[in-house]
């Protein structure tokens, strides 16, 4: 178990914290008030949306795919993106014969560079490039809008000179960057570095083989 003794006791140089993440949940006023999936709990979890009309916060690929499969349940879709476009980072063609199919969809309607504001009764309120305007309600609301890692102990901040998070971006780089790092720690404190992604993530067990077998990195 990676606790404070534990650190205390083998002096890390860096600490690559790899602990998993989970859905994250927009500040909305009014989403308790409506039922609410997370992509997880729809996609993976094989959770229903209630309702004939059904808002998707996230227009990356998850909250399209999972756009299209709503539409073509017959369901009414409002797909809402902060962003200026939706479907970033995707492969060129699978993208463009995305949204040819979900062109298909009368019954779905995309807003970039959206945020919602409120969700009621009466309405959905949302704030686009051209100001505030009121929809029509919706009945449940699926967050496809990413991952958050998960917090790293105020404690640990204060027992390793450096912490580095996988994932979200908080480290602006590769894995194999954070091999690299690792190397370029004496001999004599390599071993420390899969340590803590040992007791977080399967991350840590390769690299902890890539340490013990000598293999290239």
């Amino acid at each position: 178990m990676v606790d404070e003794a534990f650190l205390r006791k083998i002096h890390l140089e860096l600490l690559v914290w790899a602990a998993g993440a989970k859905t994250a949940r927009p500040p909305i006023e009014g989403l308790d008030t409506v039922s609410a999936l997370t992509s997880k709990e729809y996609c993976l979890d094989s959770r229903d949306l209630h309702g004939r009309r059904v808002l998707v916060i996230g227009g990356g690929l998850v909250g399209l795919e999972a756009a299209e499969k709503l539409a073509e349940e017959g369901r009414e879709v409002i797909g809402a993106e902060m962003l200026a476009a939706m479907g970033r980072n995707m492969e060129a063609i699978s993208k463009e014969l995305l949204f040819k199919r979900l062109k298909s969809f009368s019954g779905l309607t995309l807003f970039t560079s959206t945020t919602v504001l409120r969700i009621d009764k009466e309405a959905l309120v949302v704030k686009g490039s051209d100001g505030v305007r009121s929809l029509p309600p919706v009945e449940s609301v699926l967050l496809a809008v990413g991952l958050r890692p998960e917090p790293i102990p105020e404690a640990f901040k204060a027992l390793v000179p450096e912490v580095q998070v996988v994932g979200m971006q908080k480290f602006r780089g590769t894995s194999r960057a954070l091999f690299r790092m690792g190397m370029k720690l004496p001999k004599s404190r390599r071993q420390v570095l899969p340590i803590g992604l040992a007791a977080a993530g399967e991350l840590g067990d390769f690299i902890l083989l890539c340490l013990e077998s000598g293999a290239p990195l």
